[in-house]
């Protein structure tokens, strides 16, 4: 059912089994699941936005500080029921089975847990976000776009891998009745402004609504699922109250802010006709993409990335058309086209790229976000040099030729185009010397202090993280049902 703080009744003073704080993609997917697997749990999923899309007063919290790169603060986040799906793209793919790894040379820190950990929550994730399959598979690449993808070959330095599409969902109003019709009570316009400690635990939330008024809120367990910036804001409003906590106190919290951003390298004169493009059929809206084998990230030591390519036509082809036509030169006579090549950049964590509290406060009285966001030259080089490799293999195989642009890494990461993937700043890790939540996203050292957002990533990939956090929203709900 959904309440206000008003109309919380006295009964708010004995404690929640699951308070939730934020009510997006995160907080709406654990909400559902726990009250489906406790049925007897008291549950309170609490929203600082309404139904509606926020007003410029409603915004103010989200006003921050900027360093670095440039970064919005305000355009990137969404304060209202459904959060951030509200403006989602509904771009979906689980992360590679590689992104777990520890590959220190490529300053890879890996996930304290494994690929297999997350593949069936991962089809869960698939469902809540209404996609119409789970198969991301090679096979089913090559059987949705039958000769019209490039054969990498097993042993080559790429291949081709698959994006699906949600409608995309949007969570306030896809899960608006059935958080309705459940046992969890959900609460419009609170924000959360203090918490109750007793030693390692978080035994309360205060709440409050814009006009001022406030309910202290009772807690077992707190889940932040806030998204990645807002999260990170109130783990760092937490260390001031809770130093002893050694998650909060971590060197982590707040460090390692990072986005996937944008390079374009340049074009490909390949076959005309090529399938990298979003397609629909009995499988759903998907688009293959080119990236690099695991092999190659490996053995090269790059930074994971994917390449789109968009067809332009035969003008300003970087050879002449006869010429990538010609057999007896080994290509394969057919006609060609231009292709832009459009990438996205896996960033890697540095420790200058964070988020801070500012001095001054919001009208709630609390630190306003600051956020320095660093992209690193060498993100920027290793997608150069994918590229070029690229290069070399397609006129390896005779199936073209491309064409390098110049791109001045200082320049892209001086003004970076940012995915407004939150990611990095409560990162997992086995312990606290190495981040701020646990295998089971509880907070190092807390009893009963979660994190659920895209924070908790400690590497990133190229895939949108919205498809994991769902993942992930599923595997706490299990988690918390056995503990």
């Amino acid at each position: 059912m959904f309440s206000t703080l008003d109309q919380l009744t006295a009964d708010a003073r004995s404690p929640f089994d699951l308070v939730i704080l934020g009510a997006g993609p995160a907080g709406i997917t654990l909400a559902l699941e726990a009250a489906r697997r406790q049925p007897g749990w008291r549950i309170l999923l609490a929203e600082a936005g309404g139904f509606e899309p926020p007003t410029p007063a409603e915004r103010d919290a989200y006003e921050g500080e900027s360093t670095g790169a440039p970064y919005s603060l305000l355009a990137t986040r969404l304060r209202y029921f459904g959060g951030t799906s509200g403006h989602w793209g509904g771009w979906c793919r689980p992360l590679d089975r590689i992104d777990f790894e520890a590959r220190p040379n490529a300053r890879t820190v890996g996930w304290p847990i494994s690929h297999d950990s997350l593949a069936a929550h991962y089809e869960a994730a698939a469902r809540q976000v209404e996609l119409s399959s789970n198969d991301f598979g090679t096979e089913v690449i090559r059987e949705q776009h039958p000769g019209r993808l490039i054969e990498w070959g097993d042993a080559g330095l790429f291949r081709n891998q698959l994006f699906r599409f949600s409608p995309p969902t949007r969570f306030g109003k896809r899960y608006r009745d059935a958080v309705s019709e459940s046992a969890v009570t959900a609460v419009l316009g609170a924000t959360a402004t203090d918490y109750l400690w007793n030693g390692n635990r978080v035994t309360g939330v205060m709440l409050k609504s814009a006009d001022g008024g406030g309910r202290q809120i009772a807690a077992k367990r707190v889940v932040l699922a806030m998204g990645g910036i807002e999260s990170s804001r109130h783990l760092l409003l937490m260390q001031r109250q809770q130093a002893s906590v050694a998650g909060l106190s971590s060197h982590w919290n707040g460090v390692g802010f990072a986005d996937h951003f944008g390079v374009r390298p340049g074009a490909l004169w390949l076959t005309a006709g090529l399938g990298y493009h979003r397609h629909e059929n009995d499988s759903g809206p998907h688009m293959a993409v080119i990236s690099p084998a695991e092999a190659a990230l490996r053995e090269r030591d790059w930074n994971n990335s994917c390449m789109l390519l968009e067809a332009t036509g035969r003008s300003e082809a970087p050879v002449p058309q006869n010429y990538v036509m010609n057999r007896g030169l080994g290509f394969s006579g057919r006609d060609m086209w231009l292709y832009d090549v459009q990438m996205i950049a896996e960033p890697r964590p540095g420790p200058d790229s964070r988020i801070s509290l500012a001095e001054s406060v919001d009208s709630f009285g609390l630190p306003r976000t600051h956020i320095n966001w660093q992209v690193d030259t060498r993100d920027v080089d290793s997608a150069k040099a994918q590229f070029a490799e690229l290069c070399l293999e397609v006129g390896r195989l005779g199936i073209g030729r491309g064409r390098m642009d110049p791109v001045d890494a200082s320049a892209v990461v001086a003004s970076p185009t940012p995915a407004c993937h939150h990611m990095g700043t409560a990162r997992m890790s086995v312990s606290a010397a190495d981040g701020v939540v646990d295998e089971q996203l509880r907070v190092h050292g807390s009893d009963n202090l979660y994190v659920l957002s895209s924070a908790v990533f400690p590497c990133f990939g190229f895939s949108n993280p919205t498809l994991t956090i769902c993942a992930l929203a599923f595997r706490l709900a299990e988690h918390l049902e056995a503990a």
